[in-house]
Order: C-alpha cells, then structure tokens, then sequence
C-alpha cells in the first residue's frame, strides 16, 4: 500500500512522531554504537545467540531499541499521538481467551489481576525473553526491563515492581 519496506513504515509512522532516535531495525552489517550482544544459556554455559539478519524488518522481530525509547513508545501511545483512543480500545481488548484471568488482545497479553486489593488490568509484553514491558495504564505506570540473555523472570519481576508502586487507592 505505502510502497515502502515495514521497516520504514515504522520509522516514519511510529519511531520519528515518538522522537525515538535510540531504536532502529537491527543490521548485522551495520555498528550500532552501545548496542548490547544478545547471549542464550543452553546446558549451564552461555553462547552468543545466533539470529537470522532482519534488516528489512517484519512485525515479530529485529526492532532494537532502549528503555528511554521504549517508554517514549508508552506515553506517545498512551496520549493518543501514534493510535486514536478508539483504535487503542481495539488493541487491547481481550480477543483470546488463554485462561481466566489472562487473555490475548492484537499483539498484547492481558490480565484482570488483583493488585494490592484492587482489580487491575496489565497489558504486556514480551521481546524474546530478553525484554518485558508491563503497563496499568489506569495509573499510568510502565515497567520496562531489557536483558540481553533470554529469562522466564521477567514476567515475575514486572509484576513485582508493578505492585509495588501501584497506589493503594
């Protein structure tokens, strides 16, 4: 439709209104300064994680980016700067039933969790293993982890941090 590549798409539709400047498609050819090598831990020892080249850029992976960048991301969503309040709505509504109380929206994991006495709607994410972000944007709170070799914590720790700064309102 655009005639231009996926990865620029999101350049010019999501990363530049953001004014991420830090987040870039990833090229294996291409130095990126201060950009942290990706690690697996397979049989006790950790590797180099070998992954395809993404340069051209799709929807499920090669997007790098920073926790600064990626909260940009948040609060532009969150003001309605990159997606209309209605098409949010739409995004993180629950399509997909994984079991009550976790569900699947478009692209977005949800849950209806009862945080400090009180039901919350998180909406999250994970890249890989190696990143997380959780949000309540009821209260507009965001926890952004990355992690440059693969954890099944960061679930664990997210809603950690999630409780322990949500208010007891």
């Amino acid at each position: 439709v655009t005639e231009k590549s996926y990865a620029e798409v999101v350049e010019t539709e999501i990363l530049d209104p953001a004014g991420m400047t830090n987040s870039t498609y990833l090229d294996f050819k291409k130095l990126i300064p201060k950009r942290a090598t990706d690690y697996i831990r397979e049989d006790g020892q950790i590797f180099h994680r070998i992954q395809a080249d993404f340069a051209d850029g799709n929807g499920a992976s090669g997007l790098v980016s920073t926790v600064e960048d990626l909260l940009l991301w948040d609060r532009a969503l969150q003001s309605n700067l990159l997606l209309s309040q209605q098409y949010q709505d739409e995004l993180f509504k629950p399509q997909v039933t994984k079991y009550a109380p976790y569900y699947y929206g478009y692209g977005w994991y949800l849950a209806d969790l009862t945080i400090n006495d009180r039901l919350t709607r998180i909406e999250y994410h994970s890249g890989g293993g190696s990143c997380f972000i959780m949000r309540n944007v009821a209260e507009g709170h965001t926890i952004i982890l990355l992690n440059n070799i693969h954890s099944d914590n960061l679930y664990d720790i997210s809603l950690e941090l999630l409780t322990a700064i949500q208010s007891d309102k």
